[in-house]
Order: structure tokens, then C-alpha cells, then sequence
């Protein structure tokens, strides 16, 4: 797990200066690990250099599938418009992993074109991916999902994640005059209660209350109820993969997520508009390390 611990360190210095050694180790790295655990860390530093080196990446091959998974992954949160046609080129692949990654990354970009792939993965592949589920299972996700959309869906065409939109974010939590002002890696965060539990990784399944709604206006778009979530960290949106470890078991947080940190301009949820500032107050029940 080395190599994946220190692509987690890099999002607590994620600039460009880091750019120049994930690309060579992307590109050179000896051991395919290593070289997954470069794409990974490529989503947190964001690039027109790297958004090429991940593309490149995903489209050889004869590079290991794991690589070629991550790289799509990463390019679900950092991606330009080329991107999409390589990812849902990349839904016909023969590897069972590089085929579940595309449709997670098309299914976090909205990409109403993979609709009609995915649901035929839906219905024929039925493989498993070593430590998730199976690849029909993550296709039909974004599958069930656009049958309940009920409102227009952004053109990702004619507009672009960008470094503008993350100012505006930050000027408008600041004028929010919230109580959370600590910063981490982008995240704003506050400890409404210390845990006395082990420190969450971000590598943990965790167990956990939570309410998430809009910075703007307060409204609830998402909570639980009566009983925990319990969901792999990994596969939620990077403001969680950062805020979270930041707590203990049994602890309780509260984080303010960017947009840039959220859905950006994807639209996943009717509640939840593009470009939405996120608050979550998240209570940590459990979390346990991958077996």
C-alpha cells in the first residue's frame, strides 16, 4: 500500500510542481502499482499536461488494466472534452476493469451518450471486479440514474471545470460567515465532536449519519434516517475523501465542499444544481480497513 499512501500524502501538497514526477512515473514507472498509484494522484493535480499523460495512459493497450482503471477514474474529475469520447470508446474494452471504470467516470460526467453501451453492459457483462462488484452493476447505476432525471442536464460541452469558478466558490463561503474556517487540501472543516476511535483512511469502508445540503440557501438534498450508510470512501466525491479522514471513529464533522471538490458542473442529483457550494455534517460510526 506504500505507493497508494503517498499518492494520499500528495493531495496535502497538490501543485503543479508535482506534475513533472507523476507524469514520469506514470509513463516509466518500473512496476505497474506505482504507475496506478500516479494516475490516481493525477485527479488532485489537474492539468492540461496531465489530463493528456491520463489519456494516454488509458488508451495503451498493453498497459496493465489496474493503470488503465485508475487513469479513467481520475479522468472523471479531471478531464477535458476529448476525454469523453476516449472514455466511452473505452465502455467496448475487453478488461472487465477498464470497462467499469469508464462507466463510473461517464456516470460522474453525465454523459447521456454512454446511455445506450451501458445498457447493454447492463444486460451482458456480469464479471466482477476484485474488490467492487460487477461491471453491470456499476453501469446500471448511472442507467437508473438518468431514468430519474427530471431536469435539464448542463451541456458539458459548453462549459469547463475551471480555476475562475473555484475563486467564486471560495469568496462565497467566505462571505457565508460560517463557523468553519479551518482549510484542508481545498476542504473547510470544523470538529463538532473528537472521536475516540482509530483515524479514518480514505482506503476505509465507512459507517456513518449524515445531512448534506446547499451552502446557498440550506436545503437538504440528502440525509439518513433511521439506520448508517455504509459505503466504500473511495467511491464518493473527492470534498468526502479529504474531509472524513480527518475525523476519528466516533467523532462528528463539518465540512463545506467547493464545487471543484463535489459534482462541479455535473448535475447528479435534482436537488443539487451545478457549480453547488456542499455542507455536509457527517457522524463517523465505524470504518473499516480493505481486507
Amino acid at each position: 500500500m506504500q505507493a497508494f499512501e503517498a499518492a494520499v500524502a500528495i493531495w496535502n501538497d497538490s501543485d503543479q510542481h508535482l506534475e513533472p514526477s507523476l507524469i514520469r512515473t506514470l509513463r516509466k514507472g518500473s512496476r505497474p502499482f506505482n504507475r496506478a498509484a500516479a494516475a490516481y494522484a493525477m485527479q488532485m493535480v489537474c492539468s492540461q499536461k496531465t489530463i493528456l499523460a491520463l489519456e494516454q495512459a488509458f488508451r495503451n493497450k498493453s498497459e496493465h488494466a489496474r493503470v488503465r482503471g485508475e487513469a479513467a477514474e481520475a479522468l472523471a474529475h479531471c478531464h477535458r472534452k476529448e476525454s469523453h469520447d476516449v472514455l466511452l470508446a473505452g465502455l467496448l474494452d475487453p478488461s472487465k476493469e477498464v470497462r467499469f471504470w469508464c462507466a463510473f467516470a461517464l456516470g460522474e460526467m453525465g454523459d447521456r451518450r454512454a446511455i445506450p453501451t451501458l445498457k447493454r453492459i447492463v444486460a451482458t457483462d456480469k464479471r466482477i471486479v476484485k474488490g467492487w462488484y460487477s461491471v453491470a452493476k456499476e453501469a446500471a447505476d448511472f442507467v437508473l440514474l438518468e431514468k430519474d432525471l427530471s431536469f435539464p442536464v448542463v451541456n458539458l460541452f459548453s462549459h469547463v471545470d475551471s480555476l475562475e469558478q473555484l475563486e467564486i466558490d471560495k469568496k462565497f463561503i467566505v462571505a457565508a460567515n460560517t463557523e468553519v474556517k479551518d482549510v484542508h487540501d481545498g476542504v473547510y472543516y470544523t470538529m463538532l465532536k473528537e472521536g475516540n476511535g482509530r483515524q479514518v483512511s480514505v482506503n476505509d469502508t465507512v459507517t456513518a449519519y449524515y445531512k448534506g445540503y446547499l451552502l446557498k440557501d440550506g436545503s437538504v438534498f440528502d440525509q439518513t434516517k433511521d439506520k448508517p450508510a455504509i459505503f466504500p470512501l473511495k467511491r464518493l466525491i473527492m470534498g468526502w475523501q479529504i474531509g472524513v479522514p480527518l475525523c476519528k471513529v466516533g467523532g462528528k464533522i463539518k465540512i463545506i465542499i467547493p464545487s471543484n471538490l463535489a459534482y462541479s458542473i455535473r448535475t447528479r442529483a435534482a436537488k443539487i444544481p451545478p457549480n453547488s457550494v456542499l455542507v455536509f455534517e457527517i457522524e463517523v460510526v465505524d470504518a473499516k480497513a480493505p481486507q
